[in-house]
């Protein structure tokens, strides 16, 4: 809405300023005729004041040279005022235009408008408000939510025949197509966003967060089963982000099918050292490290338990993991907020101000609660867009009772901001309490 109301005011000022001529002309037209009448006057004058010159001339009261220099000096004062007046008239409209301003006025909104459609904002802009219009619609059974998701991807589908470098667009497409299990399109477009930072030589925590996403893609469409692409794409991940929590989730998986227990125990251990203790995640790490130092005292082995740090990666790498940047956010709920416990529970960080979108996130169920997360770069929802890229942050951790992250109508949220990065000293507090109307 908000596109057509800019539109319709930027076109009212356009048609103003085309047809401003045509409403100046009734008062030019009146000046014309004004001006006419003041020309026939002064040539009235003219003549009286010639006739009476050449009264005096016969009478004998000039001479003839007196006579001539005078003569002279009448006409060079109505030449001037005749030259004055055909100088201003030069500046009026010409009535002979009134048909191209009308087709100006009504062809320039009009191709206005299609240019903006096809090089504008336009199809982004109608994604955003289908994303707005799905949150405040939100889906009340797994068909409604089965077409808003084709309607979206369609949307997202044609905007990339127009602008198909646009690797933020794939990264939505992928998420999307993933929720929707449509596995193959999500591979697709996790497929083109790598390709993409390949060829920019992009490294860090976007190529770990493409090849992580990629990975489970794979991974689930196969049944949870770890094909050569799946360790491939992990291990892509584990080379750009040595401490990512999912990557060595599935690394540790992948070595423990291997029978590479002490490697498996030191990936289940980089993960368990980011999440709450007292999570079912953890406690399902903690029963798979069991079952691997079971697997080493088999055969005889035993396992020398390291400082975390110190499991994997360059020492730079090592301190950015140990020493930040991360927020650590212990979430609780309130007295009286009514809730099911297999509802979804979201902790995420996002920009203070600007793009809502979050820029590391958490997500489990309310029967977890009370749950202390960690938020940090490996987490970022899109490439480029990671907690240390905002100035200042938002803290928010929401339940959803359809289990969407965009925000609805009857979810349960507590927020916390503005916080800034380099002052953070200790974890923060959030209460679930407030209800959204």
């Amino acid at each position: 809405m908000f596109f057509w109301q800019g539109f319709i005011v930027l076109s009212l000022v356009a048609v103003l300023f085309l047809v401003w001529p045509v409403l100046k002309l009734p008062f030019m037209l009146r000046r014309q005729s004004t001006r006419e009448t003041r020309e026939q006057v002064q040539a009235a004058l003219y003549q009286d004041h010639l006739t009476e010159l050449e009264h005096s001339f016969d009478r004998g009261d000039i001479e003839e040279s007196q006579f001539r220099d005078l003569k002279a000096e009448l006409q060079r004062n109505l030449l001037s005022d005749t030259e004055v007046e055909s100088v201003s008239s030069k500046a009026q409209p010409q009535t002979g235009g009134k048909i191209f301003l009308l087709g100006a006025i009504v062809l320039i909104p009009a191709l206005a408008v299609g240019i903006y459609s096809v090089i504008g904002a336009k199809p982004d802009w109608e994604i955003y408000q289908t994303m707005m219009s799905h949150r405040d619609n939100p889906a009340k059974t797994a068909k409604e939510a089965e077409q808003q998701g084709q309607e979206l991807a369609m949307k997202i589908r044609a905007r990339l025949d127009q602008k198909p470098e646009e690797a933020m667009l794939w990264y939505q497409l992928a998420i999307l197509s993933a929720n929707m299990k449509d596995y193959d399109g999500a591979i697709e477009a996790y497929r083109k966003i790598q390709a993409m930072l390949e060829e920019k030589n992009v490294s860090g925590a976007q190529a770990a967060q493409i090849a992580m996403g990629l990975a489970e893609t794979i991974f689930v469409r196969e049944g949870s089963k770890i094909t050569a692409e799946v360790r491939e794409q992990t291990q892509k991940a584990l080379s750009n982000q040595p401490f990512m929590y999912k990557a060595n989730e599935l690394a540790g998986l992948i070595a423990f099918q291997d029978r590479k227990y002490r490697e498996a125990i030191d990936h289940w251990r980089r993960s368990y050292s980011q999440i709450d203790p007292s999570s079912k995640q953890a406690q399902s790490l903690k029963a798979g490290i069991t079952r691997a130092l079971s697997g080493l005292k088999a055969r005889g082995e035993t396992y020398e338990e390291k400082p975390i740090a110190q499991l994997a990666g360059t020492s730079a790498e090592k301190k950015e993991v140990a020493e930040g940047p991360y927020l650590e956010v212990a979430v609780a709920l309130n007295e009286g907020v009514s809730v099911s416990s297999s509802d979804t529970v979201f902790v995420y960080a996002r920009a203070w101000k600007g793009a809502k979108m979050p820029l590391a996130i958490q997500r489990f169920n309310v029967s977890d609660l009370p749950k202390t997360v960690r938020l940090d770069k490996s987490m970022a929802m899109a490439p480029g867009m990671d907690i240390g890229t905002a100035e200042q942050l938002e803290l928010v951790a929401r339940i959803s009772k359809t289990g969407s992250a965009i925000s609805a109508s009857g979810d349960w949220q507590a927020t916390h901001g503005p916080v800034k990065l380099p002052e953070v000293t200790g974890p923060f507090s959030l209460v679930i309490s407030e209800q959204l109307p």
